[in-house]
């Protein structure tokens, strides 16, 4: 039975005590605060937690069943295996009696079409969290989410941390993490890390109007009197960042969702005088890697003990080491959606020279810079949630150097083959209701275009979504 009622705060902190509680408190009642919009909490009770800590241990051991160049890990085959006879999805399309290498892929568009076909027959969905990403695509994704899932990402942070010399450990009372955004709308909160000794995590928006803050003062007071030891965000977020006057100095930022030039880099250290760290991340896979070294020897090192990570070509076979191809993800800590050769949409190549291997060559979503009318940056997460609304299958935006618009959108989704569900056309939206959204967020000054994109395009979310010629 689905349950839409409001979590109490002991359902949401389990562990909570009562300085964790009294800091909760602080975070949304202080004079600065922002407008919080949502509440959550990290449900985790003792036999959470101790798989949580079970999980950092693995993720430390020296003696990890970590990927080599050459086979698969021996967790693999059996991994892919489990999925095939528990994940619907998985039944369909994995063959019996094939060597993990020959079994086929599969991208954002299946997931797209049919997350719930993810989700193990054997899985308890008392505890699924829906969460809905922004997509690269043009369709934003739902993934199935779970408490574990959340948590894990505390060890994979702290390790990712430790290799470059920052310690995470959490202090009660303290604000440990903060999540800066820089979008005209998202949601905000501020919630207890309990497996962090009850440090205090929150999520703000810098770019906030009058729904987000009190007044504009307040965005620089509340960070400062947060004094957050880490600051997470994306290069985007960290531009807006370098526009509020810090008093004090975060002991790393960690970038994470676009990519991040090494001059870009350089410039958002100089500004805030903390070291960044760039992490390969999605959604559906949570972390992946950390860039590690510069120029020519720069590369992404695997973090994560739980996944394996193969460059992939068109026909589905793995690239030789230093190939590059589309990267491909199977394991996971997410228990909703087991992942088995899931191509990312980013592409590189793998090196193993190192003690970790690592992906380099990397191409990942870089970040576009839109403008409008006034010249005033317009985040592309801002303009997803603008075209939200719109049954828009996939969709490209593109702005030309003197400011004009082109929208291109799939006329329809058409009927999905070889699935449990049929679907109908999606009419597209008027151009006149898509010049409207684009001008709510551009300003009417700036030409629209809409028109469709070419038919020779595919649907398997491989087209870039998001380019710009402006500066």
């Amino acid at each position: 039975m689905y349950d839409d009622r409001n979590l109490t705060q002991q359902e949401r902190f389990p562990l909570l005590t009562p300085q964790g509680a009294a800091l909760l408190k602080w975070m949304h009642e202080h004079p600065n605060a922002p407008k919080y919009n949502h509440f959550c909490g990290d449900r985790l009770d003792a036999a959470r937690t101790s798989e949580v800590r079970g999980f950092e241990d693995a993720l430390n051991a020296d003696g990890a069943d970590r990927q080599r160049r050459g086979s698969p890990p021996a967790w693999v085959e059996a991994w892919a295996e489990q999925c095939r006879r528990d994940v619907p999805f998985y039944r369909r399309t994995l063959p019996q009696g094939v060597d993990f290498q020959e079994l086929p892929s599969f991208g954002r568009a299946e997931l797209t079409r049919e997350y719930w076909a993810f989700v193990p027959d054997s899985a308890s969905l008392h505890d699924l969290i829906r969460y809905d990403s922004s997509g690269r695509t043009g369709h934003p994704i739902r993934i199935p989410g779970h408490p574990l899932h959340a948590a894990k990402y505390l060890p994979l942070l702290r390790r990712t941390l430790g290799r470059h010399g920052v310690t995470l450990e959490g202090e009660p009372g303290k604000v440990a993490i903060m999540l800066a955004c820089a979008q005209r709308r998202t949601v905000t909160t501020a919630t207890i890390a309990t497996y962090l000794n009850q440090a205090g995590f929150s999520k703000i928006n810098l770019r906030g109007t009058t729904q987000d803050w009190r007044d504009p003062g307040d965005v620089a007071e509340y960070i400062n009197a947060c004094q957050p030891q880490i600051v997470t965000g994306d290069p985007l977020s960290f531009l807006a960042l370098c526009d509020v006057p810090l008093a004090f100095r975060p002991a790393a930022l960690v970038s994470t969702s676009m990519a991040l030039s090494p001059s870009f880099r350089a410039g958002i250290e100089a500004k805030v005088g903390a070291p960044v760290l760039n992490v390969y991340s999605m959604t559906e896979t949570g972390p992946i890697g950390v860039e590690t070294g510069e120029g020519a020897h720069a590369g992404f090192e695997i973090v994560p003990h739980d996944i394996y990570v193969e460059v992939l070509d068109d026909e589905d076979h793995p690239c030789p080491a230093g190939v590059r191809g589309e990267i491909a993800v199977t394991g996971g800590r997410n228990p909703y959606l087991p992942l088995v050769r899931y191509r990312t949409g980013d592409w590189g190549s793998l090196d193993f020279s190192g003690p970790l291997p690592r992906i380099t060559q990397m191409e990942g979503r870089a970040p576009t810079v839109f403008r409008d009318e006034n010249g005033a940056l317009v985040n592309n997460v801002d303009v997803t949630h603008a075209l939200r609304p719109f049954a828009l299958p996939q969709y490209t935006l593109h702005q030309a150097k003197g400011g004009a618009l082109t929208l291109l959108r799939r006329a329809g989704w058409g009927t999905s083959t070889g699935t449990t569900a049929s679907y109908a056309n999606l009419h597209s939206a008027p151009e006149g209701e898509l010049r409207a959204a684009l001008a709510g967020l551009f300003g009417a000054g700036i030409p629209v275009r809409v028109d469709f994109l070419p038919d020779d395009v595919s649907e398997s979310g491989k087209v870039l979504q998001y380019t710009s010629d402006v500066a």
